[in-house]
This record gives structure tokens, C-alpha cells and sequence, in this order.
């Protein structure tokens, strides 16, 4: 199994469950099915955009995703943390917008991201037998997908592994730690909920 450095992040939207139950209730129609099947469009396009328009690894995951990218020498390793950080932060704001201006929206969308070595692994693609699928493991991974049982609806979390890997020193980008998180305990640790940090990046921020 190769061994890779990597990034990752998963997204969900908040309570999509409990949101699309409502939807769905024919007992008490609130929210047409139209309303709710016009937002989830939006909301795959803005999926499908960041996909064809980044190079990162994504994998589908229903109401949400994981995303990745291999970090590799330690002379670039910083560049692409950082780059892939701010590209996750703008699909973040662009989900945001289309919530903001729907009619019967969920509650949010949110991300949880994590750095740490993983192991990589190709297997057959289950929809293509011919083609190889990469496909990753890692203590990372499982933190990142987690901590999304972290201060549910807050939008954008990073673990200390993140800010340690990128640093304070870039101007626009603010880390900030959090301090006496709730979580779910039944599916995080009080380890997991140590070192955590809310982020985002101020205006003027550009990275190529």
C-alpha cells in the first residue's frame, strides 16, 4: 500500500435528513417536492463545477462529499495545503449562497477538514471494470468525516493538524481556536474535540 500525505475534507448539508422528511410528509405538504428537487439541482452544480474546475479527488456521498489531495514535497506541501483550504472555502461560500436564496432551504452546509498520512490503494472501479480506482485510508480521513458531529451547525472546522501544517503567517487567512466544543458523544472522542479551529479568509486573499 503507497503511502501519501494528504488533505481532506468531508461537506454535508446539515439535517438533510430531517429536511427532506418534510419535504417529502404528504400529510402536511410544507415544502413542495418541486422546491426541494430544484435546490438539490443547484446544489449538484455547484458540486459538479468544483470537480471539473479543480484537481482534487472527490468521492460522492449523497447529501454531501469527501474531498482529497495528496500533498506532496515539503517545498510545495504548504502552497497546495493552502490552496486546497481556500478552494473549499469558496465552494463553501458558493453553497451558502444558493442556500440563502432558496425558498425552503436546509439548515446550512458545513465542513470538517484534517491533514495526516493515509494509505493509498487501487482497486477496480465497481462501475467500469476496466479502470483502476484509487482508494484511501487513514486515521484523517475517519477524524475529518467525524467532526462533522462537531458543533453541527457551524460551517467550517479544521483540526490543529491543519493549522500546524499551514501556519498563522499568511495575511487574510484567520484560524481561530475553538474553545469548549459540543459534539456528539457517541460518535467523538473528547481527543477528537481537543485541538480544533473555525477558519476563513478575509477579502483580498488570492493564491494561484
Amino acid at each position: 500500500m503507497e503511502k501519501h500525505f494528504v488533505i481532506v475534507a468531508y461537506g454535508d448539508l446539515i439535517d438533510y435528513t430531517d429536511w427532506s422528511r418534510k419535504v417529502v410528509n404528504l400529510n402536511e405538504q410544507i415544502w413542495p417536492m418541486e422546491e426541494r428537487e430544484a435546490f438539490m439541482g443547484k446544489f449538484y452544480e455547484e458540486i459538479r463545477w468544483f470537480v471539473l474546475s479543480s484537481d482534487f479527488k472527490v468521492k460522492y456521498l449523497g447529501d454531501g462529499f469527501m474531498i482529497l489531495r495528496e500533498l506532496g514535497s515539503r517545498g510545495t506541501r504548504v502552497h497546495d495545503a493552502l490552496r486546497f483550504l481556500f478552494g473549499i472555502y469558496k465552494l463553501g461560500a458558493r453553497m451558502q449562497g444558493i442556500i440563502k436564496k432558496s425558498r425552503f432551504p436546509p439548515k446550512g452546509f458545513r465542513l470538517r477538514v484534517v491533514a495526516g498520512m493515509a494509505g493509498k490503494v487501487n482497486m477496480p472501479d465497481p462501475n467500469s471494470k476496466d479502470k483502476v480506482a484509487e482508494e484511501y485510508t487513514s486515521p484523517a480521513i475517519d477524524m475529518s468525516e467525524r467532526l462533522l458531529h462537531v458543533e453541527k451547525e457551524w460551517p467550517l472546522i479544521c483540526h490543529g493538524s491543519v493549522v500546524n501544517l499551514i501556519g498563522h503567517n499568511f495575511k487574510n487567512l484567520i484560524f481561530s481556536h475553538l474553545k469548549n466544543v459540543k459534539y456528539d458523544k457517541k460518535k467523538v472522542t473528547p481527543e477528537d474535540a481537543k485541538d480544533l479551529w473555525s477558519f476563513g479568509f478575509e477579502k483580498g486573499f488570492h493564491i494561484a
